[in-house]
């Protein structure tokens, strides 16, 4: 409950009232972390039962060393470009950066904020509705149970696969549709925002 809480699960319980969709999170992500937690204690058996077997005639097979920072759960795939910039970015106490709206000479539509970095941004609180928000919260949380300690880094790539993380769970059925309706009414969104065709459109790499 203690993992589940530090991935997310606070903000339901700040703001959710269905108790049977905050159990529902929780239990969807305890039995991911269970799952991933067998995954790999068989895996090592199966390396150490190798090891036993094949040991005598060619050793121990060696197994590409990972940079993993202390306390990560699955911090890097091991390159060097991605370990450091996990080490930059990656750490507690990182200050909140305002988006900034636009001077009104900018000349862009209603809702667009500059980042930092200087890109735009199109805010549309009404995307989702405090209910919808909710769900995909709950589910979110269990479909990202083993990347819960990135301190806000974590992606998801959306596909109908994320649904084996939630299954069983009925409350939270309808959360991998919900993403995909998401994702959808955003794109609508910025075509109307910029006056684009929704047919001159596409999304690559839709995440979560």
């Amino acid at each position: 409950l203690s993992q589940w809480l530090v991935a997310g699960g606070h903000v339901l319980l700040r703001g959710c009232r269905d108790q049977a969709l905050i159990a529902a999170s929780a239990t969807a992500f305890a039995l991911a972390q269970a799952a991933g937690a067998l995954d790999a204690e068989a895996e090592a058996l199966q390396l150490t039962l190798r090891s036993l077997n094949d040991g005598a005639e060619r050793g121990p097979e060696r197994q590409r060393e990972r940079h993993v920072p202390p306390g990560a759960d699955d911090a890097s795939d091991g390159s060097s470009v991605q370990a450091s910039l996990i080490a930059a970015n990656v750490h507690g106490g990182k200050p909140e950066r305002p988006l900034v709206p636009p001077p009104p000479s900018a000349d862009l539509p209603p809702g667009c904020v500059r980042a930092p970095d200087g890109s735009l941004r199109l805010l549309s609180p009404a995307l989702l509705s405090a209910g919808e928000c909710n769900l995909l919260v709950a589910g979110g949380v269990a479909m990202m149970a083993g990347a819960f300690s990135r301190r806000g880094q974590t992606t998801l790539g959306i596909s109908p696969a994320l649904s084996h993380r939630l299954a069983g769970q009925q409350p939270l059925a309808r959360a991998v549709p919900l993403l995909y309706l998401a994702v959808e009414r955003a794109r609508r969104r910025v075509c109307t925002a910029f006056g684009t065709p929704p047919e001159r459109t596409r999304l690559s790499d839709a995440t979560l």
